[in-house]
């Protein structure tokens, strides 16, 4: 026998209730035991569909008394609340057909007696003489309309793994710019250490002649961009007296021998500072020309720069910039001189100090 009351909500309803399968010709039986006041049995359907989708349910309901009803319940949980029904009693012909448009979720079937629905009875509880009624019913549904299908169903661990991914692909998305932070962090603290110094290149021959010839590479990496962020004057002292200077009014080089323990394949490393003053350079490039012997070939530089034969393509040099790049040269010339070429508003310009780099003294 069902239970016939309304559920308080939808986990009472799954427990209490029977839940109906909605097929086509499946037909369900039961009694309504009047004798004990038994005058309801409620079943449970579900209907699983996307946001505002509708669906019509049918039912038929056969019985050897007028006496009996059957009511389709589209119910609302979370307050208990009947949204809509629909109600019919079997006519003459023990028969009766009734449907109702429902949307998606959890709804109830009644079967009820009339007379103990409008409190009619007139019998003592148990008494013999009052016969239980008989019932079958058809239930079955079509959908009427699809509703709004969504992009995806999220539940349980996907929506769990789905948040941690937009973490982590957030974090992807802030990765380089933390590390351009960091790095600018890094090399504004050594700027400041800096500051004030002088002969920076002996501190790192010095370092040579100790031995700490990875330590000295790493002290120049760093120093090369942390030096380029001060003023040019400043930086200038702070790697000591250049060995070439070419100053104009519109550009400053210079250019410092290294010690060749900085050199990494064996050629001859050299420091090149260029300040300029006024005017964009546009597709600059230095050329360190030999002064006899065979040309020079560049074989690093550092930052990475491209290079091709004696030529480092330094791409535009903007007005006020400073620049400063290690270059590492393989050849058996014994002079160097130096030449820088670019375009200035689209005019051809060149700078090329008089004074010329002997690597004989070394």
């Amino acid at each position: 026998d069902a239970n016939g009351g309304i559920p308080w909500n939808q986990t009472a309803a799954l427990e209490d209730l029977y839940t109906l399968e909605m097929v086509e010709g499946e037909i369900h039986s039961g009694w309504l035991s009047l004798s004990v006041y038994d005058g309801a049995d409620t079943f449970l359907v579900q209907l699983d569909g996307w946001e505002n989708s509708r669906f019509r349910i049918r039912l038929k309901l056969t019985a050897d008394s007028s006496r009996i009803s059957a009511e389709i319940i589209e119910m609302e949980w979370s307050d208990r609340s009947i949204t809509a029904n629909a109600t019919s009693k079997v006519a003459e012909g023990d028969y009766s057909e009734i449907f109702l448009e429902v949307g998606p979720g959890m709804h109830l079937i009644r079967i009820r007696s009339v007379d103990l629905a409008n409190e009619l009875s007139d019998w003592s509880w148990g008494d013999p003489n009052v016969s239980s009624l008989r019932w079958d019913f058809e239930v079955d549904f079509i959908q009427t309309d699809e509703g709004d299908e969504p992009w995806f169903e999220s539940k349980g661990f996907v929506s769990d793994v789905s948040d941690m991914l937009l973490l982590f692909l957030g974090f992807l998305l802030l990765l380089p710019l933390l590390i351009v932070i960091w790095t600018t962090y890094i090399h504004a603290t050594r700027a400041k250490q800096l500051a004030g110094s002088r002969e920076r290149l002996e501190a790192l021959k010095k370092m040579l002649t100790e031995g700490r010839v990875k330590q000295a590479r790493g002290d120049l990496a760093i120093s090369l961009r942390s030096i380029a962020s001060l003023e040019w004057e400043e930086g200038v002292s702070i790697w000591g007296t250049p060995d070439i200077r070419h100053r104009t009014e519109n550009l400053d080089m210079a250019l410092w021998r290294l010690h060749p323990g900085l050199a990494r394949k064996g050629g001859r490393s050299v420091l090149l500072g260029i300040h300029v003053i006024r005017g964009t350079w546009e597709v600059a490039a230095v050329r360190f020309e030999v002064t006899s012997g065979p040309h020079w070939r560049v074989t690093r530089c550092q930052p990475r720069l491209l290079k091709r034969g004696d030529e480092v393509f330094l791409d535009s040099l903007a007005e006020g910039s400073r620049t400063f790049i290690e270059v590492e040269l393989k050849g058996e010339g014994k002079g160097l001189e130096l030449s820088l070429s670019g375009l200035i508003d689209q005019q051809p310009v060149a700078a090329k100090p008089s004074a010329s780099l002997s690597f004989e003294e070394e």
